[in-house]
Parts: structure tokens; C-alpha cells; sequence
């Protein structure tokens, strides 16, 4: 069977755990020349190698999101590498509203939140979306959330940010639909990541609430971000895509 992305430029933002590795090695194995982003130097570099010594194309590049200017870095270094960008993950984010800092609606953990979770997908997006509209062509998918979506009790910081997130991908599909850019957001449920772990809920407790009875493992989500990315999802943008186990259907 052919590989999806042959030789196709992809940018993974917070490829060094989680999610963002499994959308990494995803790309990846299915030909994408990808280039791995993250503050975690160590576990970024880690991804690439593993990547690299199973035969596929990966490059670490060091960057922290909250700084625009080490992301202008970052896409000097994308642009070095070569002329085109064919498809963005911008999968970079934080939950910090847990234990004593849940709910406190904190200016500071806002900022915190904001940084990342929005700022660092904006500032990262305006370039996405320059470059690709030069090209006139290119597909751009931002890890949201289910809490995009609806309300989340105790994180109104996580849950403005990944509000802000749903927005930005649908005002941007709006803007650069004309010029052949796709942009698609996914929005999960619970993920069986470090992220989840900190939070401290009780894994049965999570299932109960959700139909299939099952916590999304990260190829889950990976596996939605390479399809919405595919020429299978070619008629598809401004689009939230819900990945929760049936949550939503209550």
C-alpha cells in the first residue's frame, strides 16, 4: 500500500510526549519528511531517533512556543530545510488547573494557559498559514479539546484557551479555504498521557462516562489528525472533530 505522505513536509509541535509523539511517529510511518518540535529537548530528540532507526525521515528542532521569536527560529530553520510546508499539527499545550490550582480563576494561570495554548498556536498558525497560501496548498490541524466545546468545571483557563483554539481554526479556514488551505481541529475526550495521570481521576470513574467504556490512547488521536490531513479529508475544513468514546452523545 502507498504511504499517504510521501515525501510531504509535516511540523509536529509538542512532539516529545504524548500525543504529540504518537501524531510524530504517525506521519512519520506513513512517509512524511517530519520535523518535531518541543521544549523537551531530551524526549524530542528521543522521538527522532527512534523514528529515524525504524526508517523513517525526522528532524528535532528546539523551540519553547511562548517566545515568538524562537518560533520565527523555528520557521527560519523550516525554510532552510526546504521550500515547502504541507502539513502543520499544532498539538503544543499545558493543563495546569489541577489540585490546589483548580478553579482559583487565576490572572497568572491564564497568562500560563494562554501562552501556550493559544498564543503559541496563533503565533505558530500566522506563519503556517503565510507559507501555505504562497504554495496554495497545505492542511493544518490543531489539537483542541472536548472542553473546545463544552464547559469544563475548574478550568476556565484550559477551557477559554481550547475555546480560543476552535475559533482560530474556523476563522482560518474561512480566510485561506480560497487558497487550497485546510484547517481542522480535533477535539478529545480523556487521553491516556502524563497529562491525564496528574490529574488523579480514577480510571474507572472516567470510563463510566463514557459509552465505548474506554480512555483514548494517543494513536487515537494521531490516527484522526493523519486522516484529516489525507487527500480522504479533501473536502473538509473549519471542522472540530470530535474524538470522545460517545461523551457527547448524552
Amino acid at each position: 500500500m502507498t504511504a499517504l505522505f510521501t515525501d510531504k513536509v509535516v511540523l509536529v509541535t509538542g512532539a516529545a510526549n504524548g500525543v504529540g509523539r504518537a501524531i510524530a511517529e504517525g506521519f512519520a510511518a506513513e512517509g512524511g519528511r517530519v520535523f518535531a518540535t518541543d521544549v523537551d529537548a531530551a524526549n524530542g530528540r528521543d522521538v527522532v531517533a527512534k523514528i529515524v532507526s525504524a526508517g523513517g525521515n525526522a528532524t528535532f528542532i528546539h523551540a519553547d512556543l511562548t517566545d515568538d521569536a524562537a518560533i520565527a527560529r523555528l520557521f527560519a530553520q523550516l525554510e532552510q530545510a526546504g521550500d515547502a510546508l504541507d502539513i502543520a499539527v499544532n498539538n503544543a499545550a499545558i493543563d495546569i488547573e489541577v489540585g490546589n490550582q483548580a478553579g482559583l480563576w487565576e490572572p497568572e494561570t491564564m497568562d500560563r494557559v494562554f501562552g501556550i495554548n493559544v498564543m503559541g498556536v496563533f503565533n505558530c498558525m500566522r506563519r503556517e498559514l503565510r507559507w501555505m497560501e504562497r504554495q496554495g496548498r497545505g492542511a493544518i490541524v490543531n489539537i483542541a479539546s472536548l472542553a473546545g466545546l463544552v464547559g469544563v468545571g475548574g478550568k476556565p483557563a484550559y477551557t477559554a484557551a481550547k475555546h480560543a483554539v476552535v475559533g482560530l481554526t474556523r476563522a482560518a479556514a474561512i480566510q485561506f479555504g480560497p487558497a487550497g488551505v485546510r484547517v481542522n481541529a480535533v477535539c478529545p475526550s480523556a487521553i491516556r498521557t502524563e497529562m491525564l495521570r496528574i490529574q488523579g481521576v480514577d480510571d474507572e470513574v472516567m470510563k463510566s462516562v463514557h459509552p465505548l467504556r474506554r480512555i483514548a490512547d494517543p494513536s487515537d488521536i494521531a490516527d484522526a489528525a493523519i486522516w484529516l490531513c489525507s487527500d480522504r479529508a479533501q473536502h473538509i475544513t473549519g471542522h472540530p472533530l470530535v474524538i470522545d468514546a460517545g461523551y457527547m452523545a448524552y
